[in-house]
């Protein structure tokens, strides 16, 4: 993210699976804020996933 910042960036988006509990918590260590969580985006072994 420091990267991102001292090349210009302001925002960073992430689509993590909400499922994914590891990212997630590798996102709140980050500080990351979630803005939204979409349903029903992802399609994986039969199944519809959300993310987060």
């Amino acid at each position: 993210m420091q990267m991102a910042q001292e090349t210009g960036y302001h925002y960073m988006v992430a689509l993590i699976c909400s499922e994914n509990t590891a990212s997630i918590k590798l996102a709140d260590d980050c500080q990351c804020d979630v803005v939204e969580c979409p349903l029903k985006v992802g399609h994986k072994f039969g199944r519809w996933l959300d993310v987060t």
